[in-house]
């Protein structure tokens, strides 16, 4: 399990950090163009759009992994431990179920996306690619709170090994 964790991790890393780069080079043409041609790339702010959002989607399951999204606490610090982690792993598939049916929700959509044809306005791609984002991201999430749900399942159950750190981990 480690192994395809590091793997999707990796995974992750390189398609948040490979777009955004080549966003970040193209931004650099755009000035030098605009400054000695008058001109720049007339797809590129649309270009930057989607990136933003893939980014925003993909960042988003990363901090799942890392546990980084926002909490609701205060009743969390006081709970005995036991608590705290059937708490922990409640919220975890609650999100878990939440994020698999807004993936279905957004597969139906992206389908009816490619069978409408719908193209993107300046790139030359279809638009079911772009909004193909949601759906992958979505599961991927879920699938985040699922190994967060099974390690505070874990801790739970094993409550010399919590008590030590006493954290939460994705």
């Amino acid at each position: 399990m480690g192994k395809v964790k590091s793997i999707f991790h990796k995974l992750e890393m390189a398609v948040i950090v490979t777009p955004l780069f080549f966003l970040c080079i193209l931004i650099v043409a755009q000035v030098i163009m605009r400054f000695l041609f008058d001109e720049g790339i007339h797809w590129l702010e649309e270009f930057g759009r989607y990136v933003l959002v893939y980014s925003t989607f993909i960042g988003a399951s990363i901090a799942i992994r890392s546990d980084e999204h926002p909490r609701m606490t205060a009743i969390l610090i006081v709970l005995p431990h036991k608590a705290k982690y059937a708490v922990y792993l409640l919220g975890d598939l609650i999100c878990a179920f939440i994020l698999a049916v807004l993936d279905y929700y957004a597969w139906i959509q992206v389908m009816n996306v490619f069978r409408w044809g719908t193209r993107t306005s300046t790139l030359p791609l279809p638009m079911w690619i772009i909004y193909a984002i949601f759906p992958v991201t979505l599961i991927a999430m879920s699938i985040r709170f699922i190994i967060s749900a099974k390690d505070n399942f874990i801790s739970l159950i094993k409550p010399d090994e919590g008590e030590k750190g006493d954290e939460v981990k994705c």
